[in-house]
Formats: structure tokens, C-alpha cells, sequence
């Protein structure tokens, strides 16, 4: 896997053959590319995840789950943690992922979206992720109206969606509970993901992704 240290800038541009794995700030990002065409390992898998893969029925979401499981299991590897034999919690709520508390594992956020799955972790800080594509197609009045707000261009909007669901994940929340009766961001969201506290950074992969995270430096660990 290949792993480089980029600098720190509003919007990264990154060039990189995946799988690939940064460090950035005591955080490590794990990427790793997948298509429903091919056919990918699970021997890494815990029992519990293989019994989740094994549910999965079709090609898409077999290869979109194991690549999502790979990034996590390197992640986890770069902070010196072996991932293979936990089991994935999620919050009954917001649906959240988490390793049990008791096993002393790592912090950690996956996303993915067709042809990329990321995964975003930590020893030390609670962390969100998301990821698109830059070709997706995107309805920008819907946008303007949700966020109350117009963009110059559809990337501006994907990468302020990217920010956002990073944001919304690293919380733990749904954005269903985010939005007003309208369907409009309610402002104190808006306000949050500006706190001085929350590190978030952007980045432009391969010129076909868009890739956001962000950091909780108040937050204890699990």
C-alpha cells in the first residue's frame, strides 16, 4: 500500500496509484479502490463480518463491503492495531460503527462511494469521513435550497456535502435530525462544523473523488 504525508491546504490535490494510506496529524487515511466486477479477499474478515458479507446478495454490494473492510483493516494496521478479530458495532440511533470500548481498539469512519472506499482513523481523536465521485450528477437548485446557499460551480457543492456528512458522522447523528420541517439545514449545524475544535480537510483524489474528514480534539476516545 502506498503511503505519503501531504501538507496541509483548503483543498488538496492528490495523485496517487490505490491502494494508498496518508498520515495526517495522528490520523491515518486507508483508500482502496474496488469494482463489482472483480473479486476481492475477505480472509481478514471476523467471524461477525463474515457472516454480514455472507447476507450480501449481490456483486455490488459484496465488493463495495469488502473494500470498505480492507481500508479499515490497514487503517488499523498503520496504528499498530490488528483489526481481523473485532467485530463492528453500530449505533442503534444514528447507525454509527465502533469497535467495543473494552477491546482498546482505535477510532474510525468509513465511506464510500462507486470505485472508492475510505477509511478515516485514530487513536486519539473521534473522526468522520465521505467521499464522492465528481461526476455524480447533482440537482444544485435542490443543494441551493437545503443549504441556504448557492455555489458557484457542482464541484462546490460536493465538496461542501462531503464536509458536512463527515461532520454529521463524526458526531454520531443522522441528518434527518439536522434539517428543518422545510428540508433546510437548521443554521446550528452550519455553526458546529465551524468550531474551533473540529479540523476538517478536503482533497481532490485522482481527479475523479472528492474525499473530506474531520477531527474532534475535544472528544475522548471510545
Amino acid at each position: 500500500m502506498q503511503t505519503c504525508n501531504p501538507g496541509q491546504s483548503p483543498l488538496l490535490s492528490l495523485s496517487l496509484e490505490l491502494p494508498a494510506l496518508l498520515k495526517m496529524d495522528r490520523v491515518v487515511i486507508a483508500l482502496q479502490k474496488w469494482s463489482p466486477t472483480e473479486q476481492h479477499s475477505c480472509t481478514f474478515l471476523s467471524p461477525g463480518e463474515k457472516d454480514r458479507f455472507a447476507q450480501l446478495r449481490s456483486s455490488f454490494a459484496r465488493a463495495e463491503f469488502v473494500a470498505a473492510r480492507t481500508a479499515l483493516y490497514h487503517a488499523g494496521l498503520a496504528l499498530g492495531c490488528d483489526a481481523s478479530a473485532s467485530d463492528i458495532n453500530y449505533d442503534k440511533t444514528s447507525g454509527k460503527p465502533y469497535f467495543d470500548p473494552f477491546e482498546g481498539s482505535f477510532n474510525f469512519s468509513i465511506a464510500h462511494t462507486l470505485g472508492l472506499a475510505c477509511c478515516v482513523a485514530s487513536l486519539e481523536h473521534q473522526v468522520g469521513c465521505d467521499c464522492e465521485r465528481w461526476d455524480r450528477s447533482i440537482y444544485a437548485e435542490a443543494l441551493a435550497f437545503f443549504f441556504k446557499r448557492r455555489f458557484a460551480t457542482d464541484r462546490e457543492y460536493l465538496i461542501e456535502w462531503t464536509r458536512l456528512e463527515a461532520f454529521l458522522k463524526l458526531r454520531g447523528q443522522r441528518l434527518i435530525d439536522r434539517i428543518d420541517e422545510r428540508g433546510r439545514l437548521i443554521p446550528s449545524a452550519s455553526r458546529e462544523v465551524e468550531e474551533m475544535h473540529i479540523s476538517q480537510v478536503t482533497f481532490n483524489l485522482n481527479r475523479k473523488f472528492v474525499v473530506s474528514y474531520c477531527t474532534d480534539s475535544s472528544k475522548a476516545p471510545y
